[in-house]
């Protein structure tokens, strides 16, 4: 008899095998992969290549480069003397199309101080274009570049007010200085207002949130659909390290190219100005008075005289409970609503004052932005 049967545990590891290779071999028969199954997966491959090689062209690899002043110390004599630091930011843009022009629009905080002279622009087909003339607004995080090229592909844009959770989308861009890095995830959140953004300021958005890989230099590229249309622009990520975590964030699309519009036409974002000073939120009690039964509403705590909402009737103390028919949860959330209106619009704000609900609709007017 061999040696492995002259032990009662040979004999038990002899037959677990058994049982290991016979349960191997039937889960095998059951989970055959058919033709039929590479051809799904194929067509799901087929479905995203062709969005990203619609969008490919349309997407700009940028560099800028900018000088910012600097002291240094002497902790012997308390002098100190001015030098100059040399900082360099890489990030991703994609072209449109304004009253017919071709344009880069990117993020603010890519472009930064920069002017024009100092950013340097290549496509993906490795082609340098220039940049003749660059509009910021640091308020909404958006940049536009002017380039003398015509001979450009502009991106699809689509709608993102039509984005819904779970929604298939990649992102392209030029992470660590990877020019036309694709990477693939789904939309985690619409909608997304309080993100953790270190020191920088939140802009006056609310965020698409997506899983799919995000890195220092994606920011400013496009956040596309599996149609190949561009929905939003990469801004931000939720970080401990730095690097992707799978919690990146992106502004709509249809807010951005309504602020890249105002700044070219308008040399600056036409933010809407209502001129109330309101709570946080409103207090239990005051909900209850109202009759509320939601976690819903902010007070309004001051009036700027003769401003939109004067002229339109608001008063302290008035509740705000609803702006064109959504809930406003608290005063951060009231303000984004106001700031993605454009100037010019007639919001319906749905106030409680003393038990009684009413309509009031303030004529925005136009704040100036930095």
């Amino acid at each position: 008899m061999p040696y492995l049967f002259q032990k009662p545990e040979s004999f038990f590891a002899l037959l677990i095998l058994f049982f290991v290779f016979f349960a191997a071999q039937k889960l095998s028969a059951q989970t055959n992969v058919t033709d039929n199954d590479f051809n799904v997966l194929e067509q799901s491959s087929q479905v995203m290549r062709s969005a990203a090689e619609q969008t490919l062209p349309g997407v700009v690899h940028i560099e800028t480069t900018t000088i910012q002043p600097t002291r240094t110390h002497n902790a012997v004599s308390a002098t100190g003397r001015q030098t100059a630091q040399r900082i360099e930011e890489v990030g991703t843009g994609m072209i449109v199309l304004i009253d017919g022009k071709p344009h880069v629009i990117t993020n603010h905080h890519v472009i930064g101080e920069a002017n024009a002279d100092a950013i340097q622009l290549q496509l993906y087909d490795r082609r340098k274009i220039s940049a003749k003339r660059v509009w910021l607004n640091k308020d909404f995080d958006v940049a536009v570049i002017e380039i003398v090229e015509n001979n450009v592909s502009p991106v699809k844009s689509g709608n993102s007010d039509t984005v819904r959770l779970a929604d298939y989308v990649l992102v392209i861009g030029s992470p660590y200085g990877l020019n036309g890095t694709i990477t693939r995830g789904v939309i985690s959140s619409v909608g997304r207002r309080s993100i953790p953004k270190g020191n920088q300021p939140i802009p006056l958005h609310d965020m698409l949130q997506t899983d799919a890989a995000i890195n220092p230099g994606n920011s400013g590229g496009p956040l596309v659909n599996m149609r190949g249309e561009v929905i939003g622009m990469i801004s931000a990520i939720a970080s401990s390290s730095g690097a992707n975590e799978g919690v990146g964030f992106a502004i709509p699309i249809n807010r951005v190219l309504r602020i890249a519009g105002e700044l070219v036409r308008y040399g600056e974002a036409r933010r809407p100005y209502m001129g109330v000073e309101l709570t946080r939120a409103i207090s239990d009690e005051e909900r209850d008075v109202a009759g509320l039964n939601k976690l819903i509403g902010v007070k309004i705590t001051g009036v700027t005289p003769n401003s939109p909402a004067a002229v339109a009737g608001l008063q302290i103390d008035d509740l705000i409970i609803r702006f064109n028919g959504v809930d406003v949860e608290d005063d951060n959330h009231f303000i984004r609503l106001v700031a993605q209106a454009n100037v010019g619009d007639q919001p319906v704000l749905t106030v409680v004052r003393r038990q009684e609900t009413l309509e009031i609709q303030p004529l925005l007017a136009m704040q100036k932005s930095r």
